[in-house]
């Protein structure tokens, strides 16, 4: 075990003691740079993908693009990212499977990391995701559609009209904290930089808001 991965190690043992007032793990830089779904509109591919990524940092000490190119060719046919990449028991790099070949290629590389599956905290329970989400960073579903969430510019989130049901956009819940006395989770998202706070948004925490402890995943190896 690298000297990283040991020190993270320890602070991960320490947080499973007590759960900490704040969390982020940019601060151990374990989060991949947000990323920009473009034409490709599967949030819940690069949400996934973050969180794996984020996994193999946490394990080996290494932050490692891994291949949007090969969920395009592999799981264009299956309903979600979890199934997909359960089946297909880990990704490849992104340096080693680079481009879309129209086609499954899965035997031409070797997964940067193998993961076993997903747990899924309980539905609605905040209390066991912030514990899930000291282990790993944790995709989410959420609603988006709300004209404010759109148009996101900072601060904490807190549209009572957001949905805690109807669900229909992937983030990842990468830390939480507190602002001026409200609770919230800090949630990368994959609308480019230029949208939210460089690509993030702290949505309320407390009160399931926009479904952001319906339903959710992270992975495990």
């Amino acid at each position: 075990m690298n000297l990283s991965v040991f020190c993270l190690a320890t602070v991960l043992l320490h947080f499973a003691q007590s759960l900490p007032a704040s969390f982020d793990w940019r601060q151990h830089n374990a989060v991949s740079p947000v990323k920009n779904q473009g034409e490709l509109g599967k949030s819940d591919w690069l949400a996934t993908l973050g969180s794996i990524e984020s996994l193999n940092f946490i394990r080996r000490g290494k932050l490692v693009s891994l291949s949007t190119a090969e969920m395009e060719d592999c799981c264009q046919t299956i309903d979600d990212a979890p199934t997909c990449i359960g089946k297909l028991k880990g990704l490849c790099s992104e340096a080693d499977y680079p481009t879309a070949a129209g086609a499954c290629k899965k035997s031409l590389c070797t997964p940067a990391i193998t993961i076993t599956g997903f747990h899924a905290p309980t539905a609605g329970d905040e209390k066991q995701l912030q514990k899930a989400l000291l282990k790993n960073p944790v995709v989410a579903y959420i609603d988006a559609s709300r004209p404010s969430f759109q148009l996101y510019r900072g601060g904490v989130y807190d549209d009572e009209k957001c949905s805690s049901s109807m669900l229909d956009h992937a983030i990842l819940i990468i830390g939480y904290g507190m602002m001026q006395g409200k609770p919230y989770w800090i949630c990368q998202n994959s609308w480019g930089k230029s949208w939210g706070m460089n690509g993030y948004v702290l949505i309320a925490r407390g009160s399931n808001r926009c479904g952001i402890a319906s339903q959710t995943y992270y992975p495990y190896v």
